[in-house]
């Protein structure tokens, strides 16, 4: 699903958070306002809400209009409320939808910023993916599996999303929220799992990119030496890098990289156009030269 903001992710939140602060005023007073202004403060509030997803959000806000328009699905509600409770439950129901629809748009690939991974398409996929988003904040909220696939462009046949919540609350990373089986929250258990495999991911990605790093630079030393540098202290400069890799930050390992450069220009030990393809083949950065 190709979604867009009209302005920004920012300017959304603090708009939606205004919004949610007038429901939860308005559920507050009606305790104290007759039937005829609670519904016309009601009234005013959902056409409000409406309208400002409608605006902010690129092609349009029609699926998440239809979100904040969910009722209640517990099947007794309809038994044990009168029409007056009934409405004042479905205001506290669309509120609780606003904060839901808050939560959830950091879930959606490519709406806070240009998605690069691939999307999950085995099983196994799917259910990480889920425990990913679901564990973002480890708050106490329940999502619909239904809604992250959806909102996500995944596709998935008409039973699965129950299925999945199924095998998670086995394996209890989740628990299933009652009269909603493809609802769920996140658990220890289930956090300690996605998070652990997570840091796994994330070890073997590093070692991939060090052991490229340290490739490129053993090429560019060959080249160097090829081109007529033979600087003993320009190969020391570059080996040192080598183990910076394991021990820094990308952001810092490039600023420590532009200074040695930097450096090696100002002692006259290489020429711009060199320094120049040095830090572009290290970084696939051009680098800027006064």
């Amino acid at each position: 699903m190709n979604l867009k903001f009209k302005e920004d992710h920012s300017h959304f939140v603090t708009k939606l958070d205004s919004l949610i602060q007038y429901g939860q005023l308005i559920v507050t007073d009606c305790q104290i306002k007759n039937s005829y202004s609670f519904l016309k403060d009601k009234t005013t509030w959902k056409t409000q809400v409406i309208s400002f997803l409608r605006k902010e959000l690129l092609p349009d806000g029609e699926e998440f209009i239809k979100i904040f328009q969910r009722k209640n699905t517990d099947p007794l509600s309809e038994f044990i409320y009168d029409q007056e409770e009934l409405s004042f439950e479905d205001l506290e129901i669309k509120v609780s939808n606003l904060s839901y629809i808050k939560n959830l748009v950091p879930m959606i690939g490519g709406l806070l910023s240009k998605s690069t991974k691939s999307k999950p398409k085995s099983i196994q996929d799917k259910l990480d993916f889920i425990l990913y988003q679901i564990n973002r904040d480890f708050n106490n909220l329940y999502y619909s599996i239904e809604d992250i696939l959806y909102f996500n462009s995944i596709p998935y046949r008409d039973d699965e999303p129950e299925e999945l919540a199924n095998h998670l609350t086995k394996k209890k990373y989740v628990s299933q929220k009652e009269f909603h089986n493809t609802w769920v929250k996140i658990t220890v258990t289930g956090a300690a799992y996605i998070e652990r495999k997570t840091r796994t991911q994330e070890t073997k990605r590093k070692s991939t990119s060090q052991k490229h790093i340290d490739q490129r630079i053993d090429e560019i030393i060959i080249r160097l030496k090829s081109l007529g540098h033979g600087q003993e202290i320009i190969f020391e400069e570059l080996e040192e890098l080598k183990s910076l890799n394991k021990k820094l930050s990308k952001k810092n390992w490039r600023q420590i990289l532009q200074g040695k450069l930097v450096d090696m220009g100002i002692k006259e030990l290489l020429d711009k156009e060199t320094i120049g393809s040095v830090f572009e083949a290290l970084t696939d950065e051009k680098l800027r030269l006064p």
